[in-house]
């Protein structure tokens, strides 16, 4: 009897192992998958950057169409239309389109464009780096071409995203928490941050 139990025990931890590893590498293949497709279309990002010294509005509404449905083939992977809460893969994604890019080396971009001052020093034209794609550049200026995406990490439930927990704190049919889990347990997210520092290299001579 006590083998017996035994053997069921470890049939039940095993199975329980193989379900966090197996979703573990899941998470891990999808990571992979859509690290790669960012990579494509920011290529191709920075090759409209590259050519219109900026990122026309055309451009970026069909770069903000592909990412929506980049979320929601990870969101929503059966088309059914109705993305489960629960196992939401891509929480969302930015761009530096009508803001600033944000923790960009540009000291060490700018000091590669750097022109001699009066007197023989060095001056340094901050004009040269624009972090801004949706205002135009001038010909040889540097561009930051920037996007994150922030996924999911795999938590099982154990966050408090979940629904609210039903009044009293007693566990109910949609809350699995009670009022004493911690209300420091949240969502667990990693962001992949893809920053290019593209040449503007359209060049535009203005003649009378």
């Amino acid at each position: 009897m006590n083998k017996f139990v035994f053997t069921v025990f470890k049939a039940i931890a095993m199975a329980m192992i193989f379900v966090f590893v197996f979703d573990m590498v899941f998470y891990l293949y999808r990571a992979l998958s859509i690290n790669q497709r960012m990579l494509n279309l920011m290529t191709s990002m920075q090759q409209v950057v590259m050519d219109n010294n900026y990122l026309p509005q055309g451009d970026y509404n069909l770069y903000r169409t592909l990412f929506q449905e980049l979320a929601s083939n990870y969101n929503d992977p059966d088309g059914d239309g109705v993305a489960d809460p629960f196992d939401k893969f891509v929480n969302g994604f930015n761009i530096n389109y009508n803001h600033d890019a944000h923790d960009c080396l540009d000291s060490l971009v700018v000091e590669r464009y750097q022109t001699s001052g009066a007197g023989g020093g060095s001056v340094v034209n901050s004009d040269v780096l624009r972090k801004r794609m949706d205002i135009p550049a001038n010909y040889g200026d540097v561009m930051v071409v920037q996007v994150d995406v922030e996924i999911r990490q795999p938590v099982w439930g154990f966050d408090t995203s979940a629904p609210n927990v039903v009044a009293g704190g007693e566990r109910g049919s949609t809350a699995w928490q009670n009022d004493r889990t911690s209300a420091n347990i949240r969502n667990a997210v990693q962001t992949f941050t893809y920053t290019y520092y593209v040449p503007c290299l359209k060049y535009q001579s203005i003649t009378e």
